[in-house]
């Protein structure tokens, strides 16, 4: 199974430098701060044979909206503390929960980082970062330094020391352990169709009125979502976005896309769900995970046994796409 580990904490707090060298531990430190832009994608090597990718998530509040996105499915959620800067309790306490709340199953690792500046300062970073106290949320805690790699040898391991690769290996064996355990429970014969609980009745019901037919029951959902009545025309649009202006829903991001993969005809849900995700990747939107749109697709993936869409791949995608329309041309 994939690994993915994200990289979060307040604009400037040694995140993107830490990522780097987790990359390449022989990579130059950049003494000058350049912003991260929405998220960055870092591959590393693998752990026990497990691909492992690294998000970068920009600190700056700009981006607080699109956070939900990338947090999703994370399996390990690192957050830098800058220990050349004051310990800030309450807002360290209130990002952290915040995070978890969008991955409540990752492994958190908190992360001291500039231990040189601070040491520079006088002070012991060591003590530093054990001021902060979070006794209610299981964790581990490093001390870092991207400057003078203190907490990032990967050799540290075996002199008795920790490190930052030594807690994500640590992390990594317990995520896949938990994983086995799982997957050699036994399970219900047949497909556990989604609770009540799970999704808003009304999906239910418009499910229902597709009879049998899992397509026209799918085609419903989506409709419903962009208040379409039929197929989209010039008349059917202007009466859609009337419809959505009045119901409050007019901002809906990715009400272009449902649209555009409405107009044609599809033989099934599986090619249906894959010109939906064509077309939210051309319309460079990214998807909130916990969004009307994002839990149609769930439900209509689950009711129809099949897996098409993928949030964090197809974000990363748009991500990917938006980052290369904004490098200049040479």
């Amino acid at each position: 199974m994939p690994i993915k580990i994200v990289f979060f904490g307040p604009e400037a707090s040694g995140k993107s430098e830490l990522t780097k060298k987790l990359q390449k531990p022989e990579s130059r430190f950049e003494s000058e701060y350049q912003e991260t832009i929405g998220v960055d994608f870092v591959p590393i090597d693998e752990i026990q044979s497990e691909k492992i990718q690294i998000w970068d998530i920009a600190g700056a509040e700009r981006f607080q909206l699109l956070r939900p996105v990338y947090f999703r499915g994370a399996n390990i959620v690192c957050y830098c503390v800058d220990l050349s800067k004051g310990i800030n309790q309450k807002q360290i306490e209130n990002d952290i929960k915040q995070g978890l709340a969008h991955a409540p199953e990752a492994k958190l690792i908190i992360i001291g980082t500039k231990a040189d500046l601070c040491m520079r300062s006088g002070e012991n970073p060591e003590d530093k970062l054990n001021s902060l106290q979070l006794n209610d949320v299981p964790h581990e805690r490093i001390v870092t330094s991207a400057f003078d790699k203190t907490g990032l040898v990967k050799n540290t391991e075996s002199k008795g020391k920790t490190s930052l690769y030594g807690l994500i290996h640590k992390a990594v064996k317990n995520i896949l352990e938990e994983s086995n355990r799982r997957l050699t429970q036994p399970r219900p014969h047949g497909i556990v169709q989604p609770s009540s609980q799970d999704f808003p009745s009304s999906y239910t019901r418009m499910w229902s009125q597709g009879s049998s037919n899992t397509l026209d029951a799918a085609l419903i959902l989506l409709r419903d979502y962009s208040k379409l009545s039929s197929k989209p025309g010039f008349f059917e649009n202007l009466q859609s976005s009337a419809k959505l202006f009045a119901s409050g829903h007019w901002f809906r991001n990715n009400h272009k896309a449902v649209s555009e993969t409405l107009k044609k005809s599809y033989n099934s849900p599986q090619d249906l769900l894959e010109a939906l995700r064509n077309n939210l990747i051309e319309q460079g939107n990214p998807i909130n995970a916990s969004g009307s749109l994002a839990r149609r697709i769930d439900f209509i993936q689950q009711q129809a046994n099949i897996s098409v869409i993928n949030f964090d791949d197809i974000n990363r995608e748009i991500q990917q796409n938006n980052s290369q329309k904004l490098e200049p041309k040479l």
